[in-house]
């Protein structure tokens, strides 16, 4: 009887973990990938990788390893781009 009750047990808990996993998934929330894109500097339209480019707000010269694309932080009619440069 006492073993019957253990595994009861058992298997209630194991329910319990299920079901709160498939809640856990379902409540889960989604982050755009957007909003942690690497680029740190908006470059012109037509930047392409491997261009040199210069930062005018910090006076340093670098070259363009990835191209992002349109973004919301590069709002410059100029520099519309986000891109990764290595300076």
């Amino acid at each position: 009887m006492r073993r019957l009750r253990l595994q009861c047990r058992l298997l209630r808990m194991r329910y319990v973990a299920l079901i709160s996993l498939c809640l856990s998934g379902c409540f889960g929330f989604y982050i755009p990938g957007s909003m942690f894109e690497s680029g740190n500097t908006c470059v012109e339209a037509n930047a392409y990788v491997g261009q040199r480019v210069h930062n005018k707000a910090t006076g340093q010269d670098g070259k363009v390893t990835k191209i992002i694309g349109r973004h919301q932080r590069c709002q410059s009619g100029e520099l519309p781009i986000l891109a990764d440069v290595e300076y």
